[in-house]
């Protein structure tokens, strides 16, 4: 009991570390993907990650060393729209601010706002600023724009945009078999960095 009251202890203790966060979109009533085999594209093995909705985004992230951050302390290294094909037009206006202070954005080029809301003021505003983050957009022969301090990527494996931009995995396992199912959550006080680390079954490895 000791133990595991240590354990909870040390996992309420200052933020999570992720190294990207996935954006859930702006549809009402829709399943919000959480496992990563679920989301597009899925996390590579020793990165973990988060998930934002529209409201965060819009009202408590600014960009900080080209990091993603949020009002209560968590930073992350990319932000990942995934397949978005609609967008409001208060969240792209965001997006291209926080792009161009300097955050690095994967997703592919929206085509349009939800609703009726914009259709007559707004179209022309939000096709100059999807133009401005996605440039010349071509999924197959250009797949990656620079606006400001900032990057748009599209059309690359999470992995190659990873290497590009230089972010490390945050966690890397050896075992035994070689195959162990070890799990880990990453946890930042201040100076201070811990890592709850579990091996999935009941042989040493």
């Amino acid at each position: 009991h000791q133990y595991i009251s240590r354990c909870q202890y040390l996992l309420q203790q200052g933020n999570f570390v992720a190294d990207f966060v996935y954006f859930t979109g702006e549809d009402a009533g829709v399943y919000t993907k959480v496992a990563p085999e679920e989301l597009n594209p899925s996390p590579p093995a020793g990165y973990d990650y988060d998930l934002i909705n529209a409201e965060v985004l819009l009202k408590k992230t600014k960009v900080v060393n080209g990091q993603l951050v949020l009002t209560d302390g968590m930073r992350y290294n990319l932000l990942i729209l995934q397949e978005q094909r609609t967008m409001s037009l208060e969240l792209i206006r965001k997006i291209r601010e926080l792009v161009s202070a300097g955050l690095v954005v994967v997703g592919t080029k929206p085509e349009r706002t939800p609703g009726l809301r914009h259709q007559a003021d707004g179209d022309a505003e939000f096709l100059q600023i999807a133009n401005e983050l996605w440039g010349a957009f071509n999924p197959k022969t250009i797949t990656e724009n620079k606006i400001g301090s900032g990057h748009v990527y599209w059309g690359q494996s999470l992995e190659t945009i990873l290497n590009n931009q230089q972010i490390k995995r945050d966690f890397e396992v050896t075992s035994h078999s070689g195959d162990a199912p070890i799990t880990y959550i990453h946890r930042n006080d201040g100076d201070a960095d811990f890592y709850f680390i579990a091996n999935q079954r009941r042989t040493t490895e």
